[in-house]
């Protein structure tokens, strides 16, 4: 199907390419590399200190008590070995995953399950502690419920006013009494921080079907907006039941987005 939503994207977004572009000078040549050094090392240093952060907190956790294992085995157990502090660090980070998939697993029972319901209504009566409790808790089931199971499509509304275009994720569809009108329940997430939003009901023809992956969708909101494609297909809602019929869209990176050249800076006239 031919895109409705691609003839003019460019326009809202990107700017064309001009061929009469000036030449880059040094400078901003090296300010380019230099930015795109930065843009690939916070990323992994962030990474690393989250790995890191994890790792050092089961070894708090879990360090303990390999300690005294290995040492009922061995008495020469050293702790200052640096070969024994690795497998420590890997025993106890295999531990944690062992003890998280048990709480899981375990959660899974009705009796278990109602005992750590009690436990939920009992922190919530503590004033500090059920923040430090709750705000963590909603963050994660935020992201859990990211995942494609839960946003099934990403799909375009006209909100707040005709005219105005946005993408949501539809998580499901609800049948309004008497009428039988079919709403389409949407996340409307804000920009850039995609864990909070809005819950809108939109009647199911006012809603369009897009070709862009929901991982995509993501990106383009915590973006900004900076890895739009410059064109994607559209078509009526079709339900959630049936996928709509339109051409692949690929993955779009910052790498793959042009970055405008910005006009030296000079007097305003």
């Amino acid at each position: 199907m031919k895109p409705i939503f691609g003839k003019h994207a460019r326009a809202f977004g990107t700017k064309r390419k001009n061929d009469d572009k000036k030449h880059p000078t040094t400078w901003e040549q090296v300010r380019r590399v230099f930015l795109t050094g930065l843009i690939v090392l916070i990323p992994a240093l962030i990474a690393a200190w989250a790995v890191a952060f994890i790792v050092r907190g089961t070894e708090f956790l879990f360090g303990g008590m390999v300690n005294w294992t290995f040492t009922l085995i061995d008495d020469t157990w050293s702790k200052e070995d640096p070969l024994v502090t690795a497998v420590r660090y890997l025993v106890s980070f295999i531990l944690a995953l062992v003890v998280i998939f048990l709480i899981g697993w375990g959660s899974t029972f009705f009796a278990i399950k109602k005992l750590i319901n009690l436990l939920e209504k009992l922190v919530s009566q503590v004033p500090i502690v059920k923040f430090f409790y709750n705000t963590p808790k909603e963050v994660l089931q935020t992201f859990t419920m990211s995942r494609k199971d839960s946003f099934k499509r990403v799909v375009l509304f006209e909100y707040p006013r005709r005219g105005v275009w946005v993408i949501g994720f539809a998580t499901s569809e609800v049948t309004k009494k008497p009428d039988g009108t079919v709403l389409v329940t949407i996340f409307l997430p804000t920009t850039p921080n995609p864990t909070s939003g809005f819950l809108l009901f939109v009647p199911s023809e006012d809603v369009y079907d897009t070709n862009i992956p929901v991982e995509q969708g993501a990106r383009i909101i915590i973006s900004g907006g900076i890895l739009s494609p410059d064109e994607f297909a559209a078509q009526r809602f079709s339900g959630l039941g049936a996928e709509p019929d339109m051409p692949t869209l690929g993955p779009l990176t910052i790498e793959d987005r042009e970055v405008e050249e910005l006009p030296p800076s000079g007097p305003v006239r």
